[in-house]
């Protein structure tokens, strides 16, 4: 998914609702990965690993999410650079 899409769909009103509730973190971690934010991932995830590991899918999946965003960094970082 490109990362503008990502942006979009984490900016809808529906994905916005949980800000106000236990599963914000959620939103936080989407926000993070529309930005190829990996300083904001990590501390979505240390603040938010009871809930992270209390999710088995994405529990089960934890190294492919870290390498997700860190790859997600590296192309925010390849087209955001000045030329």
């Amino acid at each position: 998914m490109h990362l503008a899409s990502l942006t979009a769909v984490v900016e809808t009103p529906v994905l916005q609702s949980l800000l106000s509730t236990p599963d914000a973190w959620l939103l936080n971690l989407m926000e993070c990965f529309s930005k190829g934010d990996v300083n904001g991932y990590n501390k979505v995830m240390a603040a938010s690993k009871s809930q992270f590991d209390s999710q088995p899918a994405l529990k089960n999946k934890a190294t492919f999410i870290h390498e997700k965003i860190t790859l997600l960094a590296l192309v925010d970082m390849v087209f955001t650079r000045e030329r």
